[in-house]
């Protein structure tokens, strides 16, 4: 363990070396609630190379509360896209809405509030509200967590074990407590890495337990069980009409993009029918199937991994000749840039980028 009289002096060597080394991130020079939450949300599961310039987007078309709770879901959507994990976008949005009708547009500044708000959870509310208003709740998200394991080892992993050890040195912190979860956050990011830490450059090497065991490997935090990802057969359906406008749909109770724009898929055992998932898809009157003409057939066409499915999927390539949907209906023919536009899977620029290679769409 460290020692209760070392705390402060290793602590200060810790929050020396991310004054000195910390990124210059677009969401670090900020102490707006609001922004500091989309920045939290967005690197849930996402890489921080991606999330930079998708942020600095986000916040320009929306930044504040009430822009984004005013905001058409789809255009919002249009914004995360490539970020993935569209729930999240969505209960930013319902956030925005909540704190917009209960808290006058102003994010709530106490923990049991900041909880009630939809995808909030301990560690975003952690990390909000300390960055934000200098609350001390500790921050314990993976990269804490390894950084506690190292610093402490040997120790029984457990969420309370390592909660308990993350208050204890945010309760003998010197400086705000935000810039403290930042520094612990960062030197996990940065220096103790999982698989071989860079001690030779961390801070904190000299009271850490891991080195002094002289352990090289090892997160010493168990990744858990993780689930074999499931293999999966999708048919994609791209449907143009004469004026090669392809055909959308919006579903909610589909199992993948639910509430999206999407092109209609099946996912089907391997052996089933393609036709079959699309006349079961997409059930339009018969003399309007068959107006439908197969133009081609891209087998195992695409790869895709979504959430813990494994996808390998066949494309599609279909044209029909007058089909009217009613304007109510959640599926029609639009153009392609509006197609770019309002599907904003990453999945789509996979199927697009094959059909215009082919077809020049």
């Amino acid at each position: 363990m460290i020692q209760s009289g070392l705390r402060k002096k290793n602590l200060f060597l810790l929050y020396e070396w991310f004054f000195s080394h910390r990124r210059n991130l677009p969401f670090r020079n900020t102490k707006d609630p609001y922004r500091i939450w989309v920045s939290e949300v967005m690197l849930q599961q996402t890489r921080m190379s991606v999330v930079e310039n998708k942020y600095i987007n986000f916040i320009q078309r929306f930044p504040d509360l009430k822009s984004l709770s005013m905001a058409d879901e789809d255009e919002v959507l249009t914004y995360w896209k490539g970020l993935g994990y569209y729930s999240r976008c969505r209960n930013l949005q319902k956030g925005a809405k909540q704190i917009q009708k209960q808290y006058g547009g102003h994010f709530p500044s106490e923990w049991s509030d900041a909880l009630k708000i939809p995808g909030i959870g301990e560690y975003t509310a952690s990390a909000v509200l300390s960055i934000a208003f200098n609350r001390p709740h500790a921050v314990l998200d993976g990269n804490v967590r390894r950084v506690l394991s190292r610093l402490y080892y040997p120790l029984e992993d457990s969420s309370a074990v390592l909660r308990n050890l993350a208050e204890d040195l945010m309760s003998v912190r010197t400086v705000d407590a935000g810039f403290h979860n930042e520094s612990l956050m960062e030197l996990g990011s940065l220096v103790c890495k999982p698989g071989i830490p860079d001690c030779k450059n961390c801070p904190l090497s000299g009271c850490c337990n891991l080195k002094k065991h002289g352990s090289r490997l090892g997160t010493l935090v168990p990744p858990g069980k993780k689930s074999s990802p499931l293999d999966i057969r999708m048919h994609l359906y791209i449907v143009h009409d004469k004026k090669k406008r392809i055909l959308i749909e919006k579903k909610k109770d589909r199992k993948f993009f639910k509430n999206m724009w999407f092109f209609p898929y099946a996912v089907c055992e391997e052996t089933q029918s393609g036709m079959k998932g699309f006349e079961k898809e997409l059930p339009i009157p018969e003399e309007i199937l068959a107006d439908i003409r197969m133009k081609h057939v891209f087998e195992n066409s695409f790869r895709h991994h979504i959430t813990h499915h494994r996808i390998k999927g066949n494309l599609y390539w279909m044209q029909c000749g007058s089909v009217k949907f009613k304007p109510q209906d959640s599926v029609y023919f639009a153009d392609l840039q509006e197609v770019k536009k309002l599907v904003v899977s990453s999945l789509s620029e996979k199927v697009l980028k094959i059909l215009d290679s082919n077809f020049n769409i």
